[in-house]
């Protein structure tokens, strides 16, 4: 079907009044001319009332397309040059720390760092604290399953510092929170502990980690401070730098996006 326009003249008593422009359809035959011979003014598809802003249809949508990329990759390149500003905050929004105060037992957390014995014994030494309770997780390979007493015993590992009778060694059977506070939990009974101070926060000081020791430090009757502890200790403004603090944050984030995978 094509458009074409109709001139209608309308006279009255011999004057003309006036001149009307009509657009019309008109039906065009497979292969031939309208019946006027002439091409319509108008190609179809492209009539003056679909024209936005002087921009036809196809125009429009190629406009649409080109912004359809380059918005994703604005937003990608905004947020590689602010990387400093909010990259450090995932690791940060995660983490609790408590003041240092007296307790009865400094708890090591496997994973926590290899300055974390000392740091322990320093506190001992200090009075802070009167024992140390340290929780070892097996590290496996293909062919090897042994813990970090076994790397001390096989010269592999540096000892802790703290006297033997000032030292109890729990073993967990793996490095989840949840899983070490309870083997720990038998030592710190045997040394009628009632207060623990957390060497690190347990690796960066995760709220995770710290409700996890909570639900069974709790019930037992003994209250937990997540203590971070100098240079020496897993900054998590800075987790990004660190292959344990990135598992950490990571698997964190995920646990608290999909609660499921905590159970």
């Amino acid at each position: 079907m094509y458009w074409r326009a109709v001139g209608c003249v309308a006279s009255a008593c011999g004057a003309t009044l006036g001149a009307v422009v009509v657009i019309a359809p008109e039906r065009k035959a497979s292969g031939r001319l309208p019946s006027s011979g002439h091409r319509p003014y108008f190609d179809r598809g492209n009539l003056p009332i679909l024209r936005l802003g002087g921009f036809t249809r196809s125009k429009m949508g190629g406009r649409v397309r080109g912004l359809r990329v380059i918005v994703p990759i604005g937003v990608v390149l905004a947020m590689v040059l602010t990387a400093s500003l909010w990259l450090p905050s995932l690791g940060t929004a995660l983490t609790t720390s408590d003041p240092i105060a007296p307790a009865d037992v400094a708890l090591v957390l496997e994973g926590t760092g290899a300055t974390a014995t000392p740091q322990a014994e320093a506190w001992r030494q200090q009075g802070l604290v009167r024992d140390v309770v340290i929780v070892e997780a097996p590290v496996r390979t293909h062919a090897l399953v042994a813990y970090w007493s076994d790397f001390v015993r096989w010269g592999l590992a540096e000892p802790s510092p703290t006297p033997a009778e000032h030292l109890r060694i729990a073993r967990a059977p793996s490095t989840q929170a949840e899983q070490q506070a309870e083997a720990a939990l038998p030592a710190l009974q045997a040394d009628d502990a009632h207060s623990v101070l957390v060497v690190g926060g347990g690796g960066i000081g995760s709220r995770l980690v710290a409700r996890q020791l909570a639900e069974v430090f709790g019930p037992a009757g003994i209250s937990q401070r997540m203590v971070a502890y100098g240079s020496g200790g897993r900054d998590p403004a800075h987790w990004y730098q660190n292959a344990e603090d990135r598992r950490a944050v990571l698997d964190s984030w995920l646990q608290l996006l999909v609660p499921y995978l905590s159970g």
